[in-house]
């Protein structure tokens, strides 16, 4: 995408954490590194127990403007974060994972947050690595192209090959602080509204002014 369609600009873009594992006080040992964090629809209580699950990393290639696609899959709940692979943050983040075989994983529904720590499938995958060697990517031109394919629901019915068609699904753009510098240009505001119980941004600007932010923002 070289260009964002306004009209697919939503009111609200739900958002993802990446926190260091220290910051949660019931985590055990087997939670390390940068834990992943997402609000969800459903109870996550009763995939504690879960025998399945897996974690990947994807590639979507839009037009050439490549986003990273984190998937959670735990029984019949997809979980994914779109992530920016300009930032050097979120290499840190894999490698970490990689290091350790493992992604924990934080589910926030009602306040209430239960940690998974799942697998993490070590395959050699060169568009990946192919991906974290390039310096021409335009960190914001993505993070843009993230927020269009959240506010086009071009996840909704996403398939992966090898796994089932979930029956909960949700997806979320993963918060930075680059990603938050884009939003705010874009008119958004993130904030965690604590009676809605979400992490989203909000949008703020009205149209004439998104139109403007999108324009200086693709050029």
């Amino acid at each position: 995408m070289s260009t964002m369609n306004t009209a697919f600009l939503p009111s609200s873009i739900p958002l993802g954490l990446m926190m260091d594992a220290s910051e949660y006080r019931m985590a055990n040992s087997r939670v390390k590194g940068m834990v992943l964090e997402q609000v969800v629809n459903f109870d996550p209580l009763p995939y504690v127990s879960a025998r399945r699950s897996m974690f990947d990393v994807h590639v979507i290639d839009m037009a050439g403007e490549p986003v990273l696609m984190f998937v959670l899959q735990i029984e019949d709940a997809r979980l994914t974060w779109l992530a920016n692979p300009a930032e050097p943050d979120v290499w840190k983040a894999i490698g970490a994972w990689r290091a350790n075989d493992s992604v924990s994983v934080a589910l926030t529904n009602n306040n209430s947050t239960h940690l998974f720590v799942v697998p993490f499938r070590r395959r050699k995958d060169d568009f990946v690595l192919a991906l974290r060697r390039n310096k021409q990517l335009v960190a914001d031109l993505l993070t843009i192209d993230a927020i269009a394919l959240l506010g086009a629901r071009a996840l909704d019915n996403y398939e992966i090959p090898g796994l089932p068609a979930p029956a909960h699904s949700v997806a979320c753009l993963l918060h930075t602080l680059g990603t938050d510098r884009v939003l705010q240009r874009l008119g958004y505001w993130a904030e965690w509204d604590a009676k809605a119980g979400v992490f989203h941004a909000r949008r703020v600007a009205d149209d004439t002014q998104v139109v403007s932010m999108v324009s200086s923002s693709v050029h």
